[in-house]
Parts: C-alpha cells; structure tokens; sequence
C-alpha cells in the first residue's frame, strides 16, 4: 500500500513588532550640464553706400554704391532734397557690383543743409538716409599778377585760374572786371572760357591814373573772388 505525502504549510501568527519598511531605491545624481544659449543669427550685409558729407554748386554730387546681394538687379535712386529743391539720379546696379550714381548740381542751389536718401528696388529693396552740406564755394579761385605794385604808365598783367575740387580745370565761361580805387569799373572781359583752364589778360594803365589799391574780380558760379593790387 502506497502512501502520498502531503505537506501542509502552517500559516505564522501575526508578529505585534512590525517590520522596518524597505530602504527607497538608490537614486544616481548626474552633474548638471548646462547649454549655452543660442546666438542670434548674423544678418548677412547686402549693401553700403559711399558719399562725400559735403557737395558743392554747379559739380555733379557723385554717390557709390556696391549691392552685395540680390534676387536680380537692383534699381537704386539717389535724391537731395531741401525746402522744396530735388536732385536726382539712379542707376540699375547687378548683384555683386557697384556703381557711382551722379547727381546734377545746379548753380543755383542754396546752400545749407540737404537730406540725401538712397533706396533699391527690384531684387532688393532698402531705403536709407543721411544729411549734407552744400559749401557755397563751389570752385577755387586764384588770380595771379606779375607783381604786386605798378607805376603810372606800366602794365599789368595778370592770369586767373578757376578749378574744381578734384583739381581738374573748370569748364565754364567767367567774367573778369577791373576797378580802380574808387571803385570805377576800368575795364572788363565777359563770358571767358579757356580749354587749358589759366585765362591770361594784362591792362595799360595811363600816366595819371588814381593812385592806390585796385582790384581784379572774377565772378564764376555766382562766386565772387578779388585780387588787391597797387598803383
């Protein structure tokens, strides 16, 4: 006869000592990283304007301009304005390329300060500002005589030279008067014009002229400019 063993699990008692909780799983502590901030974008330079602070009357104000970029062509316009007077150019400028956009300057500008606005169109558009000055002494002036005191009878003889701020001859017809000392127009030469640039004239004075300082004026772009010499 075949006996079957069979275990029984006896159930413990409750213990009236309750057992400790478990200890909280370990926690793994990372070194704090921080991330850098972001920078802000570089915004790419698309073009610069060159121009002088300061023009002058009857000289074609010159403005450089160089787009560094584009969709296309750029069609740029440069104005000076001033209570009402305007002068204006444009150029249509690739990208990538620069160029000089000329502004005629009238004679009859006022002098003072300008507003110059430049702004592009087409392939980029901007618009930006700046001021100018006009100097009311728009070319230099240099009479020259042979010498600076002369007798009754002698002649002086004289050369004037007129010329623009970059040193070149101007081209533009003046008028060139003599006075004795009491301011008596002696003798005068209209509408001059010399493709060399030096306009050379000489006068014979008389035996009895009034004695003391005379003058030599020239007038060119509405400018007058004297020369003091004596009799």
């Amino acid at each position: 006869m075949k006996w079957m063993l069979i275990t029984v699990l006896g159930i413990l008692p409750f213990s009236p000592t309750q057992a400790e909780p478990p200890p909280p799983p370990p926690t793994l502590t990372l070194p704090l990283r921080t991330t850098p901030p972001t920078p802000a974008p570089r915004i790419k330079p698309t073009y610069f304007v060159v121009t002088p602070k300061v023009f002058r009357r009857g000289i074609d104000l010159e403005i450089g301009v160089c787009i560094l970029y584009g969709l296309g062509p750029v069609t740029v316009t440069a104005k000076v304005t001033k209570k009402g007077q305007t002068y204006v150019g444009t150029a249509t400028i690739a990208p990538g390329t620069s160029a000089v956009i000329a502004i005629p300057i009238l004679t009859s500008a006022d002098e003072g300060v300008y507003t110059l606005t430049v702004s592009g169109s087409g392939g980029l558009r901007f618009k930006d500002s700046t001021t100018l000055t006009l100097d009311p002494h728009s070319v230099s002036v240099f009479i020259q005589t042979d010498k600076a005191i002369y007798k009754p009878g002698q002649e002086v003889k004289f050369r004037v030279l007129v010329i623009k701020p970059d040193c070149i001859p101007l081209d533009e017809p003046l008028d060139i008067f003599i006075s004795d000392k009491n301011n008596n127009k002696i003798k005068q030469w209209l509408n001059q014009k010399e493709t060399s640039g030096v306009i050379s004239k000489s006068l014979q004075l008389s035996d009895q002229p009034p004695l003391g300082d005379w003058k030599i004026t020239v007038t060119v772009l509405g400018e007058k400019t004297t020369k003091i010499f004596t009799v």
